[in-house]
């Protein structure tokens, strides 16, 4: 029997199209355009806090809450920042009660996994500085050395593996995907072995935790300017040296429009920013 006629060519080329893309963006069947929030009932947390909960969408949501300053200031009510506020010291800061608010708290609920990248959205809301803010007043308000000095159950190492990937100044907030969303290391020297046996080093030339130094003035990938707020795994997939220069003050480190993060299901998170960078940076 001829093999056309066991399998018969289509008609017209078949387009695939990607499951995994198609889910990624499932959020928007239950986004209210109206009221800019998800619908529907939520289990052990709040719509405050799983709204933030598909990092790998996050520009995509920021357009639909109305922008990065709209976005901002969602983010700041759930992490209790007031707008006066704005980094003016410990008295001011929020309190370990209302970053970790519980299941029924329109607050930030540390204690539980959705609310664990969201500190970093900041990052794709165009502010930075609010993340590099924020994470060490969770560290310190709501892990201790004492009994119970985690913000709720272990989960098999989630929780004090946030605490850990925190203290780098890196975290995978889009599961899956070879890349982490940068903050402040908060140790001024870290030294990781990889997997293939190679080091990576991060260095920095203040210490972020303890001597109350929390925002980035410069970073460097070697001896190269490293723009943006997202490393993706491949730089430093051999290992290498993270080097940071830190300031008391909040900078306008990564803030640009040009240095937003990759965003989407078919994002290329190998690149540093959504857009091709030109000039100072050029790290393959």
């Amino acid at each position: 029997m001829p093999s056309s006629l066991l399998c018969p060519p289509p008609k017209a080329p078949i387009k695939a199209i990607s499951p995994v893309s198609t889910r990624a963006k499932n959020w928007n069947n239950i986004f209210d355009d109206s009221s800019k929030a998800l619908s529907g009932s939520f289990h052990e947390s709040t719509e405050a806090n799983y709204i933030w909960s598909f990092a790998q969408d996050w520009s995509a949501l920021i357009d639909k809450l109305g922008g990065k300053p709209a976005a901002i200031t969602r983010l700041n009510k759930l992490f209790s920042i007031p707008a006066s506020t704005r980094f003016t010291g410990a008295g001011t800061e929020p309190t370990g009660r209302q970053l970790n608010g519980g299941e029924g708290s329109s607050n930030n609920y540390i204690g539980n996994e959705m609310a664990f990248q969201t500190p970093w959205a900041y990052n794709w809301a165009g502010s930075p500085k609010y993340a590099q803010y924020i994470i060490p007043i969770i560290m310190n308000k709501n892990f201790s050395l004492n009994a119970g000095g985690l913000p709720g159950n272990d989960d098999m190492g989630a929780t004090s593996g946030w605490y850990v990937w925190s203290a780098l100044g890196l975290y995978p907030v889009i599961p899956s995907v070879g890349g982490m969303a940068v903050s402040t290391p908060q140790f001024a020297g870290i030294t990781l072995w990889l997997g293939n046996g190679k080091k990576l080093r991060i260095e920095t030339d203040k210490q972020a935790m303890l001597d109350n130094v929390r925002y980035i003035e410069e970073m460097k990938l070697g001896d190269a300017t490293y723009q943006g707020s997202w490393l993706p795994l491949d730089k430093v997939a051999n290992g290498g040296t993270l080097s940071y220069k830190l300031s008391a003050t909040p900078t306008k480190w990564g803030e640009s429009g040009d240095l937003t993060p990759p965003s989407g299901p078919d994002a290329d998170y190998s690149k540093a920013t959504a857009k091709e960078l030109t000039g100072v940076q050029n790290i393959r």
